[in-house]
C-alpha cells in the first residue's frame, strides 16, 4: 500500500532497498503485514505464538534473510494467572510482583529465539499498548495500575532483552498507530488489553452472537478500520525495509551540507532587520532540532553559504546562537566562491566522499552548479517545510547504534582538520612528533563485547582505508569468532583529540581478512603500528601472515598499504611476511597496566637468586612494546619502604601478552645486589622502558623479605 503522505510529490534520498526474502512467525493476526511488503520481497507466514509453549519451526533460517517476531502478549499476561488479571491487582501492592514475573517471563521467551538471531537479522515487534488509561481520565498516570503505562514498561523490558542479541533489533509499532490513529484500528476498545491486535470482525463476532434478541451492529460499522489498520501494517513493513538499509550501511549520509539565507534561517539575513525570532520560528526551528538529532548519530555537519564571512558568522550568533553554535559544524565556508569549490574543500577537509554528502539549498542555481561538478552528492532544495522529515526519517540518515564515538566525531574531525592547519607551519616530522600520538590495541572476540557495535560499525561504513570492501552482518561475525578467529582494534589519542577507535584488522588463523581505517586519522602511520600488533598476534601461532586487498573502486588509498609495510607481493592481490612492521618512531603504544606478578618459587643458582613468577594481564588491552621494550625489573626497599634500588636488571623483554594471558619467567637477582640491611624486601616489577613502571597505574607487584631468599 502506496501511504498517501506527503501529498506532494516530496523530495527523497532514498535508493531502492534490494527485495529480501522474511520470515514471519506471529499468530493469525500478523499474517497481513506480509502482503505489505514492496514488490519482489518474499515474507514466509509460520504460525507461532499462539499457544503458551510454541516451539520454534525446523526449518533452515539461513534460507532467509532476516525473521519478523510477534510475541503474544496475552500469553505473558496469564502466565501466572487469567488474562486480567492486572484488572483484580489494581491499587494492590502484589501488581508490582506481577509485572516483574511478567518481565522475567518475556526474557526467557527472547532466549527460546537466540537460535535465529545468531544467524540473521531478527525484528521483533513491540507490543501494542492501549490506547488510553482504562482506570479514567484523572487517575494517576505513571504507575503500574494505568495498563498503558504497564504495558508499556514490559516493552521496555522486551527492548532491552533484544538489545543483548547479537542480530536483535526492536520494532515499536506503537509510533505507527500514533501516525495513524487508534481509534478505527485498535481492538482495546472492543477487546481485553492482552489481545493487543486490530479491530477485525472475524475476531470477535461470533455465530452465536446473530442469536441474540437484538442484533448489534458489527465493529466495522462502528470503527471503518480497513483502510487505516492496512496503513499501519503498511508503516511497519516500510520499518522493517528501511531498518534492513540501515543495518546494511547502504548509500549513507555522513555529512549534511547546508547553506544559510532562506535554508537555515527564514529570508535574506542581511537584507532585513527582523527580530531574531523572526528568522527561526516554524519550519526553522524544526530543520535546527532535526539537524541537532543527525548530528547526535554521529552525523557531520558543515555550512556552506555565499556571504561576508565576518559579518555572516556575528548575524549567525545573534539569530541562531542559542540554538546551534557554530562548533557545532565540522566546517564552515562562508564566502564568495563557487559552491562547488568550497563543498569539494570541506568534502577534502572532513574525509567524505559525494556519495555519503547531503547539501540543502534554496537555490536551484547552486544546487544545479554543485551536482555539475559533484554529479554523486544528493540534495534537498525545494520542498522546505519536508527537509526536517527527510533528514529525520530518512534510512540514510540513521544507525542501528549510536556509539560514544558517535557522540564526538564533530570534535575529532574538528580535531583532524587544526592538525592540518598546524602542518602547514613547521616540517612534516616536527609536526607529527609534535602530535603526542598515543595508540593502543584490544581484541574482540565475542558480540557481546562492548566495543563490537561501534567496531562493525567502522568496518562496514568504511570506503577509503578498506583492503576488500566487505561488508559484515554480526552471523558472519560470530561465524569468524567460533571459528577462533577475532577483530583486533586501535584506539588513538593525541595532543588535540581523543580520536576513539579508528581502525579495525579481521584476523583467521595465519590470514589477515581486512582493514579498515577511519579517514580522520590517515598520514600518521596509525595503520602501520595497528598492522604491526596484528602481525605479532598472528605470528605467535603461525609461521607466515597472509592478506590481501581487492580493488573495490573506492579504496585506492589502501592499495600499496602491505607493500609499503614490508609485505611480499604473491601476486593477484596477495601478500605474505614473516616478520612485523617496524614501529613509527613517534607513535607511543599505551595500554591499561591493571595486572599482576606472582612469585612462584624462588632458589639459588651460581652467583643469581632465580625468581620463577607469572604475570598475568588482567585489562581489555594489549601488552606490546613499541620501539621501547617492556621488561620485568625489581626495586629493593628497607623496612620503611623507602627506595635502597629502584633500577634493578631487567629481564624478560615482553613483546606481547593478551589480555587475561598468563605468562611465565624468570628473574635473576645478583646476590650482591641483596647484601643490605634486615628488613629490606625486594619488589618485582615491570617497566615499559622510557614510559612508565607498571606500578604507577594499578598494577599488582610482587615483594618478599630478602632475608628469606639468601
Amino acid at each position: 500500500m502506496v501511504l498517501p503522505f506527503p501529498c506532494v510529490s516530496a523530495e527523497s534520498l532514498h535508493q531502492e532497498t534490494p527485495s529480501h526474502k522474511l520470515l514471519l512467525l506471529g499468530q493469525c493476526s500478523v499474517w497481513p503485514l506480509g502482503d505489505k511488503f514492496p514488490d519482489g520481497w518474499e515474507v514466509h507466514h509460520h504460525l507461532m505464538e499462539n499457544t503458551p509453549s510454541s516451539m520454534l519451526p525446523e526449518i533452515d533460517f539461513t534460507a532467509y534473510d532476516g525473521a519478523i517476531v510477534a510475541i503474544t502478549l496475552r500469553h505473558i499476561l496469564s502466565f501466572s494467572g487469567g488474562e486480567t488479571k492486572w484488572a483484580k491487582l489494581i491499587g494492590r501492592p502484589e501488581m508490582d510482583e506481577y509485572f516483574s514475573t511478567c518481565a522475567d517471563y518475556i526474557r526467557d521467551q527472547i532466549k527460546n529465539y537466540q537460535k535465529i538471531s545468531d544467524k540473521i537479522p531478527c525484528f521483533f515487534l513491540s507490543f501494542i499498548e492501549p490506547r488510553q488509561n482504562y482506570l479514567g481520565i484523572l487517575a494517576k498516570n505513571y504507575t503500574l495500575d494505568n495498563p498503558v503505562f504497564f504495558i508499556r514498561e514490559l516493552n521496555r523490558v522486551l527492548e532491552a532483552a533484544i538489545s543483548e542479541m547479537p542480530q536483535g533489533y526492536y520494532i515499536e509499532t506503537n509510533e505507527a498507530l500514533n501516525t495513524v490513529g487508534r481509534i478505527a484500528t485498535q481492538d482495546d476498545i472492543l477487546f481485553h488489553i492482552g489481545h493487543a491486535s486490530y479491530i477485525f470482525d472475524d475476531f470477535i463476532v461470533y455465530e452465536d452472537d446473530g442469536k441474540r434478541l437484538q442484533i448489534s451492529a458489527p465493529p466495522s460499522a462502528m470503527y471503518p478500520y480497513v483502510e487505516t489498520t492496512a496503513m499501519v501494517q503498511s508503516i511497519i513493513a516500510d520499518r522493517i525495509v528501511d531498518a534492513f538499509a540501515i543495518i546494511s550501511k547502504k548509500d549513507t549520509i555522513k555529512l549534511i551540507i547546508i547553506d544559510l539565507d532562506d535554508t537555515l534561517w527564514r529570508g535574506v539575513a542581511a537584507d532585513s532587520n527582523k527580530q531574531p525570532w523572526e528568522y527561526i520560528e516554524g519550519w526553522p526551528m524544526g530543520l535546527i532540532e532535526s539537524l541537532l538529532i543527525f548530528k547526535a548519530r554521529g552525523g557531520l555537519l558543515a555550512i556552506c553559504s555565499k556571504n561576508n564571512e565576518q559579518e555572516t558568522k556575528e548575524r549567525f550568533e545573534n539569530i541562531i546562537g542559542r540554538e546551534l553554535n557554530l562548533s557545532d559544524f565540522a566546517a564552515v565556508a562562508i564566502n564568495f566562491d563557487s559552491k562547488s569549490n568550497n563543498i569539494t574543500s570541506i568534502l577534502k577537509s572532513v574525509n567524505v566522499l559525494p556519495e555519503n554528502t547531503l547539501f540543502i539549498d534554496d537555490n536551484p542555481r547552486e544546487i544545479e552548479e554543485v551536482r555539475r561538478i559533484l554529479p554523486a552528492i544528493r540534495t534537498l532544495s525545494r520542498q522546505h517545510y519536508d527537509w526536517r522529515r527527510v533528514i529525520l526519517t530518512s534510512p540514510e540518515t540513521q544507525v542501528d547504534k549510536i556509539s560514544a564515538e558517535s557522540r564526538t566525531r564533530t570534535q575529532t574531525v574538528q580535531a583532524s582538520i587544526a592538525r592540518r592547519e598546524e602542518q602547514a607551519s613547521m616540517s612534516r616530522e616536527e609536526w607529527v612528533h609534535s602530535l603526542n600520538i598515543r595508540q593502543r590495541h584490544i581484541i574482540i572476540n565475542s558480540s557481546t563485547h562492548p566495543n563490537f557495535n561501534r567496531a562493525v560499525e567502522l568496518i562496514n561504513k568504511t570506503n577509503q582505508f578498506n583492503t576488500t570492501g566487505k561488508r559484515w552482518n554480526t552471523s558472519e561475525i560470530n561465524n569468524l569468532f567460533e571459528s577462533g578467529g577475532v577483530i583486533i582494534c586501535a584506539f588513538m589519542v593525541d595532543r588535540l583529540v581523543d580520536n576513539g577507535l579508528i581502525g579495525c584488522v579481521l584476523v583467521s588463523g595465519e590470514n589477515i581478512l581486512q582493514i579498515v581505517l577511519s579517514c580522520r586519522v590517515f598520514g600518521f602511520a596509525v595503520e602501520v603500528a595497528m598492522l604491526r600488533i596484528a602481525t605479532k598476534y598472528i605470528l605467535l601461532q603461525h609461521n607466515v601472515v597472509r592478506a590481501n586487498i581487492i580493488d573495490t573502486g573506492r579504496n585506492h588509498t589502501c592499495h600499496s598499504y602491505f607493500a609499503q609495510s614490508g609485505f611480499k607481493d604473491c601476486g593477484n592481490g596477495w601478500f605474505e611476511t614473516v616478520v612485523a612492521p617496524i614501529h613509527p618512531d613517534w607513535i607511543q603504544s599505551i595500554f591499561s597496566t591493571s595486572g599482576s606478578v606472582k612469585v612462584e618459587k624462588y632458589y639459588i643458582q651460581s652467583k643469581n637468586i632465580v625468581l620463577d613468577c607469572i604475570i598475568h594481564n588482567a585489562s581489555n588491552d594489549i601488552w606490546a612494546s613499541d620501539r621501547y621494550p617492556i621488561n620485568i625489573s625489581y626495586h629493593i626497599r628497607d623496612r620503611n619502604s623507602s627506595v635502597i634500588l629502584w633500577d634493578g636488571n631487567r629481564v624478560g623483554e615482553i613483546e606481547m601478552l593478551l589480555p587475561d594471558e598468563y605468562k611465565e619467567v624468570k628473574i635473576y637477582i645478583p646476590r650482591e645486589d641483596l647484601i643490605i640491611p634486615d628488613g629490606c624486601r625486594v619488589e618485582i616489577d615491570m617497566v615499559h622502558e622510557l614510559r612508565k613502571w607498571f606500578s604507577e597505574d594499578n598494577f599488582v607487584t610482587s615483594n618478599l623479605i630478602i632475608k628469606e631468599l639468601i
